[in-house]
C-alpha cells in the first residue's frame, strides 16, 4: 500500500509540473493534483503511522506483562 502511495505522489509532482500553465485555472490544473496528493498521502502514511501505533502498543503489553510476571505479581 505504501509503494502505491509513494506512486500518486510522484504522479501528482509529474501533474503540477507539466500541466500548470501561467494562466491556468484551479479546477482544470490544480485540483486533479490536490486530489492526487490526498490519496497519496493516505497511502503512504497511514498504514505506516497504523503500523507504528499497533507495533508500540503491543511492545508496551509485552513489557508490562514481563514486569509483572518477573516482580512475582500474579
Amino acid at each position: 500500500m505504501s509503494i502505491l502511495g509513494f506512486l500518486l505522489l510522484g504522479g501528482c509532482l509529474l501533474l503540477l509540473s507539466l500541466n500548470t500553465p501561467v494562466d491556468g485555472n484551479y479546477l482544470a490544473n490544480a485540483l486533479p493534483a490536490s486530489i492526487l496528493v490526498a490519496l497519496g498521502n493516505a497511502f503512504a502514511y497511514l498504514p505506516a503511522t497504523t503500523a507504528a501505533t499497533l507495533a508500540t502498543t503491543f511492545l508496551s503489553r509485552l513489557t508490562h506483562d514481563s514486569n509483572r510476571h518477573s516482580s512475582g505479581m500474579p
